[in-house]
């Protein structure tokens, strides 16, 4: 998508009042060219989208899994979420 296409994307996501995880501009609003306060959290979310949608590349579960440890460590995201992720991803076959 190019910039204005996003831009009214994140737009009607806040009108829709719709409850996901992004990165906010200045001012409250949402959006992707905005400074990023967690780009670790913006980043998990994708690539646990990604792997959810059937991506099962290498690279990707592997960046997915240091990410887990990173937030779990950092106490970004629960320690049982983080540990039940990397399960399923095991049981995956990953």
């Amino acid at each position: 998508l190019d910039n204005d296409d996003k831009s009214f994307l994140y737009e009607l996501i806040d009108y829709a009042e719709v409850p996901v995880n992004l990165p906010r501009q200045n001012g409250g609003r949402a959006g992707v060219n905005a400074d990023c306060k967690d780009k670790d959290m913006h980043r998990f979310e994708l690539l646990k989208g990604q792997v959810l949608a059937g991506n099962n590349a290498k690279e990707i579960v592997n960046e997915l899994k240091v990410l887990i440890v990173k937030l779990i460590n950092d106490d970004r995201i629960n320690r049982k979420q983080g540990q039940n992720l990397l399960t399923d991803l095991v049981s995956l076959g990953f």
